[in-house]
């Protein structure tokens, strides 16, 4: 009976497992091409060193300033709510992008920094908690 459950156990932990690393590559791959348009719309826009100094800066700033705090707070909230929420988080941003760009002829500036700076916040969080799954996972499985 308890090899059943102990295999049981094994094919419901890979499932989920595959499930998961699905998701992070489809949720990686849509929020890396929504960098990088972000990036081309600048450069393309306004070929502006500056611009883009500044909007590399907002992109980074955050996990520099926050990732010594982001470690302790991850162990302590529930992991899953927390990838749901900087998921959803970054996906709202990259909507609003949309439907801004499909209404106007062009973005306001600041609304691509501050799509920057949120979507950077939320990937201060995001990443470790991955991190911190894929320990919790191989520890319950070795």
């Amino acid at each position: 009976m308890s090899e059943h459950s102990t295999t049981s156990d094994m094919i419901h932990w890979k499932k989920n497992f595959y499930l998961f690393l699905t998701g992070q590559f489809l949720s990686g791959i849509t929020s890396m091409t929504v960098q990088y348009s972000i990036i081309w719309y600048l450069t393309k826009t306004t070929g502006s060193a500056t611009v883009l100094s500044f909007a590399l800066l907002l992109g980074m700033l955050p996990m520099v300033l926050l990732s010594p705090f982001a470690g302790p707070l991850i162990d302590r909230w529930n992991k899953k709510v927390l990838l749901m929420v900087t998921d959803i988080i970054v996906a709202i941003f990259a909507l609003i992008l949309s439907i801004v760009g499909a209404i106007s002829a062009d973005f306001p500036l600041w609304l691509v920094f501050v799509s920057l700076l949120v979507r950077s916040v939320a990937q201060t969080f995001h990443m470790p908690t991955i991190q911190s799954i894929y320990q919790q996972w191989y520890l319950k499985m070795s």
